[in-house]
C-alpha cells in the first residue's frame, strides 16, 4: 500500500473512532455511564479511544514517510475563521438539535473548532495560496464531520448488534422524532462528498 492510501485509511480511522467516541460522550452526558447489565458497553469507548491512538500512530508514520514541505501556523484570519465555526455550530444545534443539553451542543460545537482549526494548520503546511487555504480548511472540517457521523453511526450498530444478536435499527421512528438525527442524515450528504473534494485538493498541492 502506497503512502497516500495508507494516509487515507488512517485518516478515515481516526475520524471514525473520534466520531464512536463523542457519541459515547453525547449519549453518556444525558443518560449517565451505563452500568448493571448494560456495564459491558463502557467497553465501547475503551475500544475507540485504543482505535483513535493506533491510528494517529499510522498517521504519524505516513506523515514521517511523506512530509509537506509548509509549516504549522495561523493567521489571525485563521482564528478568526475557528471562532466563526465555533459560532455556525453553535446556531445549527441550538437551532435544528432542539432536545441536546447544552452541555452537548457545546461538545459538538467543540470539535467543530478543533476540526476546522485541523484543517486550517494542514492547509498552512500544504502552502495553500490565501483563498484556498480557506476552502480547504472548511472542506476539511465539514468531511471530517462526516466521518465522525459515520463512525458513530457504525459504533451504535456494533453494540445493536452485541447486544440484541441482530441489527434492528428504528431508523423512521428516529427520522420522524429527531431533530438531530434528520440533521445529521441530511448533513452526510453535504458532509461526505465534500471530504473527496478536500482529499483531491490535497493530492493535488501534493504533486505541483
Amino acid at each position: 500500500m502506497t503512502c497516500a492510501k495508507r494516509k487515507i485509511v488512517a485518516w478515515i480511522a481516526l475520524a471514525a473512532m473520534l466520531g464512536g467516541t463523542a457519541l459515547f460522550a453525547l449519549i453518556a452526558m444525558e443518560n449517565g455511564l451505563p452500568s448493571g447489565r448494560e456495564l459491558w458497553i463502557n467497553l465501547w469507548p475503551v475500544t475507540t479511544i485504543i482505535g483513535t491512538i493506533v491510528a494517529g500512530r499510522a498517521l504519524r508514520r505516513a506523515y514521517k514517510e511523506e512530509p509537506a514541505s509548509g509549516f504549522w501556523h495561523l493567521s489571525i484570519g485563521d482564528l478568526l475563521t475557528v471562532s466563526f465555526a465555533f459560532g455556525i455550530m453553535q446556531g445549527i444545534t441550538r437551532s435544528l438539535c432542539t432536545e441536546l443539553h447544552f452541555g452537548q451542543t457545546m461538545l459538538i460545537s467543540a470539535l467543530a473548532t478543533i476540526v476546522t482549526l485541523s484543517g486550517l494548520l494542514i492547509a498552512n503546511r500544504l502552502e495553500f495560496p490565501h483563498r484556498q487555504r480557506f476552502i480547504f480548511g472548511i472542506a476539511f472540517a465539514l468531511g471530517t464531520f462526516g466521518l465522525l457521523i459515520v463512525g458513530g453511526f457504525l459504533s451504535v450498530c456494533v453494540v445493536i448488534l452485541i447486544a440484541e444478536g441482530r441489527l434492528n435499527l428504528p431508523l423512521e421512528s428516529a427520522w420522524n422524532q429527531s431533530g438531530t438525527f434528520r440533521t445529521m442524515v441530511v448533513s452526510l450528504f453535504i458532509c461526505l462528498p465534500t471530504a473527496v473534494f478536500c482529499y483531491h485538493m490535497a493530492r493535488q498541492r501534493l504533486t505541483e
